[in-house]
């Protein structure tokens, strides 16, 4: 199970155009966000196993975001070839659990923001303060 075919079935109310134009924001302040979100979620959710292999909590960002800049011919095996490493002392398992998760948290990020357009402008501004400032601006 990839997360195209998620947002497929989901059918999640953005395209990939539109997801890799989310990514491009400020990568830092998307990226936490997105760990964040997903970070919770993940946790809310799992529960130890009886082996000790939990679904790691904080996932790799660049994999997620290499697979929406460049599309889904790696992603399946990337996740399975990282099935098993060691994180923090305890095996982690990364599965389809975390697409589905990061698909989720696409999708209520988008929700917050709205949906892009193809040609809108997407401006995120940092004015210091603890709550960040999303503008969708329509060229």
């Amino acid at each position: 199970m990839s997360l195209k075919y998620l947002i497929q079935t989901k059918k999640l109310e953005f395209s990939f155009n539109e997801i890799r134009q989310l990514l491009q924001l400020s990568e830092g302040y998307t990226r936490q966000l997105v760990a964040k979100m997903v970070k919770e979620k993940v946790l809310n959710q799992t529960k130890p196993k009886k082996d000790k292999r939990f679904i790691v909590y904080s996932l790799e960002w660049s994999l997620v975001r290499n697979y929406l800049l460049t599309g889904p011919s790696d992603f399946d095996e990337i996740i399975l070839s990282i099935v098993e490493k060691k994180h923090h002392g305890y095996y982690v398992a990364i599965d389809d659990f975390h697409v589905k998760a990061v698909a989720e948290t696409l999708m209520e990020l988008t929700q917050t923001i709205g949906v892009l357009k193809a040609d809108s402008t997407v401006l995120v501004t940092n004015a210091g303060t603890p709550k960040h400032q999303l503008t969708l601006g329509l060229s």
